[in-house]
Formats: structure tokens, C-alpha cells, sequence
């Protein structure tokens, strides 16, 4: 292997490190908001791959990071829609009827339903980190919020209004790197 070849191979190796670094960061980025500002995403990627943000590189990885938001975000109102319409067929089986209650929710929203509902998302968290610093507490309370706004109908500005829950969550990446939690929500 000549020096070329080895510049090359380390060059990569470093873009390998930061798409891996920005994935993960995309993914404990959602879990914190759902509807970030628009800079959220410009500084996320600036501080990752340490570019100007009007870049056409920068461009490239900013319509990306939108597109990944978008996808999970519509995936998780998909999935939490769904979620409340399969809780409605048990309930009506069952012959209850009336408002959810409270005891129902806690009770079909818990953290097995969690974990699965994000389980995208946390695969790029230190759960054990997040669990000991009450952030997983709070992600269990944001998805009851949202299954209990989502009850009667699709309601994406009433969800949009549950990232105040999260935004000043600490969630620990996998990796040990901070960005998330250095951005400015």
C-alpha cells in the first residue's frame, strides 16, 4: 500500500466514523424533538463533519437529516395511530366503553410499548445511562401524552406542542458524544 492508498483508506475511515456519529446523532436528536428548528439541523451538521453549513456537502447531508426526520416522524404518528386504533378493538372486545382512562393508558402504554414504538431511535442511546438520569421516565410519559392526544383523531399540532416535554432531556448516545445535548432547542 503506497502513502495514497493510505490517505484514502484513513479518509474514509474518518467519513465512515462521522456518518456512523451523525446517524446515531440524528436518532438521539429525535428523541429529544420532533419538530426541531430548522438551525437545529444546520449546527448538528457543522459540528459532525466540521463544514460550512452552505457547503454543497453540507447541503447534501442537511436534506438527509430532514428526510430521516420526516421518515421518523411520520412512521412514529403511523405507528402510534395504529397503536390506539388496536387498543380501541381491545377495549370494544372487551365491552368497555367511555373516555380512555387513565389506568388504561399506564397500563397498555408501558415501557415494553415504548421501547418498541422507539426502538429505531434507541438503538443509539445508552438506555442504561438514560433509564439512571430519568430520561427514559419521561419518553414513557411523552408517548402516553401522545397516544392520549392522538385518541380521537390525528392531531400532529397538539403532538408538535409535546416536544416541550423532551426538549431539555440528556440522551446519553451510545457512542459518549455530547452533540445532541449541546444543541439549542
Amino acid at each position: 500500500m503506497n502513502n495514497t492508498d493510505v490517505a484514502i483508506s484513513s479518509s474514509s475511515k474518518i467519513t465512515d466514523d462521522k456518518i456512523r456519529l451523525w446517524d446515531e446523532s440524528v436518532k438521539c436528536l429525535f428523541l429529544r424533538a420532533r419538530s426541531p428548528r430548522g438551525e437545529v439541523f444546520d449546527e448538528l451538521i457543522t459540528k459532525i463533519f466540521k463544514i460550512k453549513i452552505h457547503s454543497n456537502e453540507a447541503k447534501s447531508y442537511l436534506k438527509k437529516t430532514r428526510k430521516f426526520f420526516i421518515d421518523f416522524r411520520n412512521k412514529f404518528n403511523q405507528i402510534i395511530l395504529t397503536s390506539v386504533e388496536e387498543f380501541k378493538e381491545i377495549r370494544k372486545n372487551r365491552a368497555s366503553t367511555g373516555s380512555l382512562s387513565q389506568k388504561e393508558l399506564i397500563d397498555y402504554v408501558d415501557e415494553e410499548f415504548v421501547q418498541k414504538i422507539l426502538s429505531r431511535q434507541l438503538v443509539a442511546v445508552n438506555i442504561s445511562e438514560l433509564t439512571r438520569n430519568g430520561g427514559f421516565n419521561t419518553l414513557v410519559d411523552f408517548v402516553r401524552e401522545t397516544f392520549k392526544v392522538s385518541w380521537n383523531r390525528k392531531n400532529l399540532s397538539a403532538v408538535k406542542e409535546l416536544d416541550n416535554m423532551t426538549k431539555k432531556l440528556t440522551i446519553p448516545s451510545r457512542s459518549g458524544n455530547k452533540i445532541v445535548d449541546s444543541l439549542s432547542l
